[in-house]
């Protein structure tokens, strides 16, 4: 298995959806890189399934907030109007929430077996100085 582990901010509000054997829930996540003129936005899809996507946490998947995650990567082609694109797509195993949006309150509990929901700490928290 490959395991890809990232940060950033949810691009829409997530959304849960039935499929012939199992419930998923799905929301984009906006990973940013480099800096300056360099600095670039690379989307992945991501994915939680079964128990955990029926639960409560969609709920707090909503746009705008800070989340890591941890999960098994999967490259997809798609071709769009005579253009090839690849789109990356993650089923979660963890998920962490950092600062909610506005006022949404951050939860901190676990969720399913095998995903914790913990609140990130300030990276300016951690600095002895």
């Amino acid at each position: 298995m490959n395991t890809w582990a990232f940060s950033g901010n949810i691009g829409k509000d997530a959304v849960v959806r039935k499929t012939t054997n199992s419930t998923v829930c799905s929301f984009n996540v906006a990973v940013s890189s480099g800096f300056g003129d360099n600095k670039k936005t690379t989307w992945a899809t991501c994915n939680l399934w079964g128990k955990r996507a029926e639960g409560k946490l969609p709920e707090y998947l909503k746009q705008g907030q800070q989340v890591m995650i941890t999960g098994e990567l999967t490259l997809e082609k798609r071709d769009h109007e005579g253009k090839i694109y690849t789109d990356l797509k993650v089923d979660v195993s963890t998920i962490d929430f950092g600062k909610p949006p506005q006022n949404q309150q951050v939860i901190n509990n676990t969720v399913g077996a095998e995903t914790s929901v913990v609140p990130l700490s300030s990276p300016n928290e951690d600095i002895p100085f």
